[in-house]
């Protein structure tokens, strides 16, 4: 129910600031502009919509894709592989452990590397991040991407509000400076404009941070969970922000820029790429041939000299 009561309240800030910046801002612009700028005002005025509605939209989409994705919970694939392998299974703690399976004593299961028990959804999520409230979801592997662009496209969207409304804003200001008795009842499309652009102060500074906090996590491949972990260096880092961040956003291209699941998945939410791997064992077992058991075998220390041979990772 708190979960529902969020979810509703972010979705009517989102829908509210768009139709207050489309319906009263943006006409009273224009109405402003073309007293300056007959002929130009309203290829200014559109261009100004389509800077501020298409981050909005993406904003909005990735917001939803954020709430409604699972992100990735323990699959029966895991639990094949964990027992066909008698896969040694260790105490979970709060440090690094790579290539570890560990057991959940909440959830009473075998969980992979990097997995931990959210206690909001009472579930093992892949790769947890955090538990998000405005989203009313567990952040991991699966909705890890579209978290991101919550914050990257709402910061966005705000900024370009703000920027665009300031002028503006401080033309109704100073006309208010001049008047005898200051805004009156007839000014509200003014006061709230004026207070939609101060709101947007503090949510430009709240997703600000959450890009400065989060993103450059992603660049060096490490989660909210594992930020404080300091027995080893991180063994996921592998040297490069492109190729950590495409562990969350996936192979990098225009799919990158759209709240939809990565294209070319760089894991499969079980094993993940170690810093002392080769990189191209990641490239060749892309897409569906990620989903091999060989690869789940090199990562968790179980394949044979045979496999080796056969993947041409021995010499002879």
């Amino acid at each position: 129910r708190f979960g529902f009561v969020m979810v509703t309240a972010c979705l009517s800030v989102y829908f509210s600031g768009a139709a207050i910046y489309n319906f009263l801002f943006l006409p009273r612009a224009a109405s402003e502009l073309s007293q300056l700028w007959r002929s130009g005002g309203h290829v200014t005025i559109q261009f100004v919509r389509i800077l501020f509605n298409v981050p909005w939209l993406l904003a909005v989409w990735s917001f939803l894709r954020a709430h409604c994705t699972d992100p990735g919970g323990i699959t029966e694939r895991w639990r094949t592989f964990a027992r066909q392998t008698n896969l040694e299974v260790g105490e979970s703690k709060q440090e690094w452990q790579p290539a570890q399976a560990t057991w959940c004593s909440k959830c009473s299961d075998i969980r992979p590397e990097r997995a931990h028990h959210c206690s909001a959804t009472g579930k093992c999520a892949q790769r947890m991040d955090h538990y998000c409230p405005w989203t009313a979801n567990c952040i991991g592997f699966r909705n890890h991407k579209f978290f991101l662009q919550v914050a990257f496209y709402t910061f966005l969207s705000n900024l370009v509000a703000f920027v665009t409304m300031a002028p503006l804003i401080g033309l109704i200001l100073f006309r208010w400076s001049r008047q005898e008795h200051g805004p009156t009842v007839d000014d509200w499309k003014d006061i709230v404009l004026t207070a939609t652009c101060v709101a947007t102060m503090p949510v430009l500074k709240l997703f600000g941070q959450m890009n400065q906090d989060h993103i450059p996590k992603a660049c060096q491949n490490v989660t909210s969970v594992e930020a404080s972990y300091d027995n080893m260096p991180n063994p996921y880092d592998l040297g490069d922000s492109v190729l950590n961040m495409s562990q969350v956003m996936g192979n990098i291209g225009p799919d990158w820029l759209l709240p939809i699941m990565p294209w070319w998945p760089q894991s499969d939410g079980i094993s993940f790429a170690h810093s002392h791997e080769a990189f191209e064992l990641e490239r060749e077992n892309s897409d569906d041939s990620m989903e091999s058991e060989a690869v789940l075998r090199v990562r968790y220390s179980v394949q044979t000299c045979a496999a080796l041979r056969a993947r041409g990772k021995l010499l002879e």
